[in-house]
């Protein structure tokens, strides 16, 4: 900890009047005091008055100052003697403040040297040892000086320890990518990456925070400023950790892409703390190639000559005049890194690529050491190169090489000379002087050697060769080379030794083009030659021969042109040579000074074969050339139409020419011709033939394809053989002919045809009530379809092979498809395209199950009959069993009470004790016929199955069950349930059995008119029972009016005396009539008299809603009547008081959408809408509520 002290406390009492001002000009400068609020703490410096702050605000871990100096001085006025000056702190409210003495290490607070100061050493909050500084610092000064009353003044401030939270981050054990385990667990702040293809089980990544830090403290994981999101099973966050499953790179998904930056945010009242985890590609820091450091090169050594390339990382050694080029290549590197390059650690700006070209010059020797840097986000390489010139600057010779001369003068005096390097032609007799001259002498001094035709020969002057009277006609050829340390360099002449006359340039005697020796096409616009080679020149294109005379003495006269054989003149014409069809496309360019002619013939015509002769006249000679000249063109193929689909496919070879489709069944062999129409003028052999495929033009080639493709090629056709055929040879085939002049090529369709195959279900599709409730059900015939009576159903007949047939549109539809009912045909098609069929139902009835077939016909034929595929569904419609509310033919039996089961929530049936037998008997009907199960249900024993014993026997029909009990006792009352299953659905009924009391049993109810009556017998709802019957009379109510002859009313019920409930007064007054409910009677009051009678308001009762949901309205009468008289009066009558309302609103908290969402809804009873139930069976405890 550093410590913050710049104070003047420290000077004595003594001296305060000196420095008071400097002392106040100080304290400025220290803390800035300035007005703020008691209540918030401030940021400060190290050192504080306590004078200035109630709240100080220190962070942790450093060595904060008090001081009492000034606020006592100001509060006492006086000097003050130290000893008077005491200081306090307190932690908190509860504890007692404590008195900091000496140098007391308590809570690393302890008073200074100065007693006006006090020392916290270390701020920091209580880690649970009593060790924190947090608290109230409190400085009381004491003082006696000048005045009669001893006097004590207190300043307290209070100390917070800012805080805030720390994370716990370790990343020292963090797993290589090698060795990822299952699960993998990271602390915030840390870093992982994962390589191509790599992937973690399960990672774990800690948000916790650690050290001393001011509580709450909350945590919580973002990306960017959002929250984690949650991904069942996938990426959750609980605990302070969040678990990604699955970590894979690349991801398999947008949804499951963790590969992301998480950020950890840990915050309490003093702020917040972020550590972020990176989950990333790993990248792969850059590595240079190095090359291996040379030695300098010695004296004797040749530096090779020319631009050379290095390796950096090796030393090399270059000479003046050299090129040096020197590559930084990278073995490895992801991603790409940035290069720069260095000389001598200095940036060569510019060059940031991975080649360094230096050049060396006499200006510039650019020797030094040259370092490429890689880097990129993973890391950085380097490596250097080190150029030098060597011991001294070294410089190859350059032989000086003349100027091409094909015609030198021959006509000058004696001897001539020529540079090395030119071809020479000299005149038999005559000498020639070769001169090895260098443009570059170089250092050191170079050595010559001389050549003829590759041996060496002797020269008098080592730069200079004499040829002494040439008297042979010949052609050799002299080399001149010089060499020294650093390198060598060389000429060479050709000496062509003639006689006298002309001499002409022939060309190259050329065979016919071939394009099997890659030659290029003569389908070029222009062809040319040198007379005496042969040209070949395609239809329609310019030919040119050129007759040059390389030497003539004497001096040329003319040049013609013949053509034919014999050789016919061509009159010299430079636009037209006659009315020749032939000669008029000749055109002759003759120059007899440059020695050069030219004849041209535009446009060549198939069929202009001929020999073309130059003839050279002197005064000593005549000499002449011939050229053959040819005319050829590019081949034409014999090529057809595109053919339709025939009616029929026969299981047999088929065959087309190219241009044609050829239409070939599967398993067949399909043969595809391609001939020649024309001639194109060179012979048998010339014309190539190729087989290609598809839109990049694959080549095909003899044997491909497991050997099924064959090719056969003559000199004008070529066959394509495809055996075995099958659906992926169905594709566009290209013939090509090529020759040296062109190419055609040709394509044909090849379609193959399968017997069609159709796509077959393997699953059996059921479908019930609650699962689909009036919806369609669709799947691929072959399926099993068990479907709810009404439902949709929706048959696919789809072909897997597209039918058999290819899927252009033109070419027709494919295979047939009909469909049949229990064999019979049947057509309710909703969709048919070329592939497809859809057999459509609505509104199932239960007539419509049984076997559907569908059946795709192609046109294959085997003898006569086409082939087909076929595949059958079975539809079986299902009806949810509906147990009978009115069953038919149920009556008691002797000795037997036989009770119906129906849907009802009332079935309460009391059995008297004299009934031996009961049968209970549930009526269902469903397709298929339904299971019964019999359950009964008690208060003390719950609900149990009730299955055949010795007195209860259960008859099991189609669609009914019948649950008999013999001797029936107390024991068998209970609720009991018929459940009714099959495989669409389940439906249940219930009725409720009670035993009749024993009438002997019934005790007398006292003060009461006794009627003992039955109620009627009804066998399908009730049983009977002896009721006795009781009338209970309350007591007279007031008289009303109080004035005038009035009425009072009293209760009267019909009891039952075994069950307490009420009955229908009717039921006792059959017997018994009934008490009067009111009587007449009059009070006269004694202490004033009868008011008059007053109009009020009277009101009927509501009507019912409107509406049943989303809110409705009732209405009711608002009548003015006379008061106790019964006389209804205009409403003006009643205008002193306030009239009721008419019209009110009614289920506006009740929803139209009210929808029940389960199977148990059908089977609940009023008194179960309670708890969940009214959530699942919303409109049925509706229902049940508005009766």
């Amino acid at each position: 900890p550093r410590i913050f002290h710049i104070s003047l406390a420290a000077v004595r009492m003594k001296l305060f009047l000196q420095v008071a001002a400097v002392w106040s000009f100080c304290t400025y400068l220290i803390v800035q005091s300035s007005d703020f609020l008691s209540t918030e703490f401030r940021e400060i410096p190290r050192y504080a008055s306590i004078e200035d702050y109630d709240n100080l605000r220190i962070a942790a871990d450093v060595i904060l100052i008090l001081d009492c100096h000034q606020f006592s001085h100001r509060s006492l006025s006086l000097n003050i003697n130290e000893s008077s000056v005491r200081w306090f702190f307190r932690p908190d409210l509860e504890t007692p403040p404590l008195e900091i003495e000496g140098n007391e290490t308590r809570r690393k607070v302890f008073l200074g040297q100065n007693p006006l100061q006090i020392i916290i050493n270390r701020t920091a909050l209580d880690s649970g040892a009593d060790d924190g500084t947090d608290g109230d610092y409190t400085c009381e000064a004491c003082s006696y000086s000048f005045r009669p009353n001893f006097r004590c003044v207190r300043k307290t401030t209070r100390v917070r320890i800012f805080a805030p939270p720390q994370i716990e981050t370790n990343c020292s054990n963090i797993p290589s990518i090698e060795d990822f385990i299952p699960t993998t667990f990271l602390t915030s702040g840390c870093n992982i990456c994962l390589e191509k293809g790599q992937s973690i089980g399960s990672l774990l990544i800690s948000c916790i925070p650690t050290g001393l830090t001011r509580q709450p403290v909350t945590c919580n994981f973002q990306i960017g400023r959002e929250l984690v999101p949650t991904i069942e099973g996938r990426q959750e966050v609980a605990f302070g950790m969040l678990s990604l499953v699955d970590v894979r790179n690349p991801p398999e998904s947008p949804e499951f892409d963790f590969l992301k930056t998480y950020i950890c945010n840990c915050t309490n009242s003093d702020g917040s703390t972020l550590a972020t985890t990176s989950i990333m590609e790993c990248f792969l820091a850059p590595l240079i190639r190095k090359g291996v450091p040379r030695f300098p090169i010695r004296s004797s050594s040749i530096v090779p000559f020319g631009s050379i390339q290095v390796v950096i990382g090796s030393n090399n050694t270059v000479r003046l005049g050299n090129s040096v080029t020197i590559l930084c290549d990278i073995l490895q590197s992801d991603p790409l890194p940035a290069i720069q390059w260095l000389k001598n650690d200095e940036v060569i700006s510019g060059e940031n690529t991975t080649a360094l070209t230096v050049q060396v010059t006499n200006e510039t020797l650019a020797e030094g050491n040259y370092t490429c840097v890689a880097s990129n986000i993973a890391g950085r390489d380097s490596a250097s190169t080190l150029l030098r010139s060597g011991i001294e600057i070294v410089q190859s010779p350059d032989v000086l090489r003349g100027p091409f001369q094909k015609q030198p003068s021959v006509y000058l005096p004696g001897n001539m000379t020529a540079q090395v390097g030119t071809d020479v032609y000299v005149t038999l007799g005559k000498s020639v002087t070769l001169s090895c001259d260098l443009a570059q002498r170089g250092i050191p001094q170079p050595t010559y050697e001389w050549r003829k035709n590759n041996f060496p020969i002797n020269s008098t002057l080592p730069d200079l060769l004499v040829l002494e009277n040439l008297t042979e006609v010949r052609v050799d050829h002299y080399c001149c080379s010089a060499t020294n340390v650093v390198g060598s360099s060389f000429e060479c002449s050709t000496v062509n030794s003639l006689e006298s006359g002309p001499i002409l340039t022939l060309g190259p005697l050329l065979p016919y083009p071939d394009i099997r020796r890659s030659e290029a096409l003569l389908s070029s616009r222009e062809t040319q030659i040198r007379i005496g080679g042969n040209l070949w020149t395609a239809e329609g294109s310019r030919g040119k021969i050129h007759c040059d005379v390389s030497f003539a003495n004497p001096p040329l006269l003319s040049i013609d042109w013949l053509y034919g054989d014999p050789p016919m003149l061509i009159l010299l014409n430079e636009t037209s040579v006659g009315n020749n069809s032939f000669l008029e496309r000749i055109t002759i360019s003759t120059n007899v000074l440059r020695k050069t002619s030219t004849l041209e013939v535009f446009p060549t015509v198939y069929g202009d074969d001929t020999t073309f002769t130059c003839r050279a006249i002197s005064e000593a000679k005549t000499t002449t050339a011939t050229t053959q000249f040819g005319v050829l063109r590019g081949p034409t193929i014999v090529q057809g139409n595109p053919t339709p689909v025939p009616m029929e496919i026969p299981l047999m070879t088929a065959s087309a020419t190219v241009g044609e489709t050829l239409h070939v069944a599967a398993n067949q062999t399909g043969i595809l011709t391609c001939k020649l129409q024309n001639d194109t003028g060179l012979p048998d052999g010339s014309v190539r033939f190729l087989w290609s495929y598809g839109k990049f033009m694959v080549p095909i080639n003899d044997g491909d394809f497991d050997g099924r493709y064959r090719i056969t090629s003559t000199n004008r056709s070529s066959t394509l053989e495809i055996g075995d055929t099958m659906r992926s040879d169905r594709r566009d085939v290209f013939c090509v002919a090529e020759n040296p002049v062109s190419y055609q090529r040709v394509g044909s369709r090849v379609n193959v045809y399968e017997v069609p195959t159709i796509q077959r279900g393997n699953r059996s599709i059921i479908v019930g009530p609650e699962a689909i409730n009036g919806k369609s059900l669709q799947g691929n015939i072959g399926s099993t379809f068990l479907i709810t009576l009404g439902d949709r159903l929706f048959i696919d007949c789809n072909l897997e092979n597209g039918g058999g047939f290819p899927s252009q549109p033109e070419e027709g539809l494919p295979a047939n498809i009909t469909w049949l009912r229990n064999g019979e045909p049947f057509n309710q098609t909703l969709l048919d395209n070329v592939h497809s069929s859809q057999l459509c139902f609505d509104a199932l009835s239960l007539s419509f199950g049984g076997t559907i077939e569908c059946i795709a016909t192609s046109r294959l034929s085997s003898d006569g009959s086409f082939l087909v595929d076929r595949a059958t569904s079975e539809v079986t419609i299902l009806m949810c069993p509906e147990i009978q509310a009115d069953p038919d033919g149920l009556v008691d039996r002797p000795g037997e009470r036989v009770i119906p089961v129906v849907p009802s929530s009332q079935n309460v049936y009391y059995i008297s004790s004299n009934t031996t037998a009961i049968s209970l008997v549930c009526s269902a009907l469903g397709v298929p016929p339904a299971n019964f199960t019999w359950t009964r249900t008690t208060f003390e024993e719950g609900t149990a199955e009730v299955v055949s014993s010795d007195r209860i026997t259960i008859i099991q029909g189609d669609s009914f069950s019948e649950l008999k009990i013999d001797n029936f006792q107390p024991e068998d009352v209970g609720k009991y349930q018929c459940m009714v299953v099959n495989i669409a659905c389940e439906r249940s009924a219930n009725v409720e059995l009670k035993m009749c009391p024993e009438i002997a049993n019934i005790t007398t109810v006292p003060n009461t008119t006794f009627v003992i009556s039955l109620k009627p017998s009804d066998p399908y709802t009730r049983d009977t029972c002896p009721t006795p019957l009781y009338y209970e009379v309350g007591d007279y109510g007031p008289c009303e009016p109080l004035c005038h002859k009035g009425t009072r009313h009293r209760s009267v019920r019909c009891l039952s005396v075994i069950t307490r409930d009420t009955v229908d007064l009717a039921t006792c007054s059959a017997t018994v009539p009934a008490p009067p409910t009111s009587g007449s009677c009059s009070l006269v009051l004694r202490d004033r008299p009868c008011a008059p009678l007053e109009p009020r308001w009277y009101t009927t009762r509501w009507s019912p809603c409107t509406r049943t949901c989303d809110g409705g309205f009732q209405t009711r009468n608002v009548l003015c009547f006379i008061q106790f008289s019964n006389t209804q009066v205009l409403d003006s009558k009643c205008a002193h008081r306030r009239k009721p309302i008419k019209y009110r609103t009614c289920n506006d908290g009740i929803s139209c959408f009210c929808e029940d969402s389960h199977s148990i809804c059908s089977r609940i009873t009023p008194d179960m809408c309670t708890d969940y139930i009214p959530t699942l069976c919303c409109y049925t405890c509706f229902l049940f509520s508005t009766g």
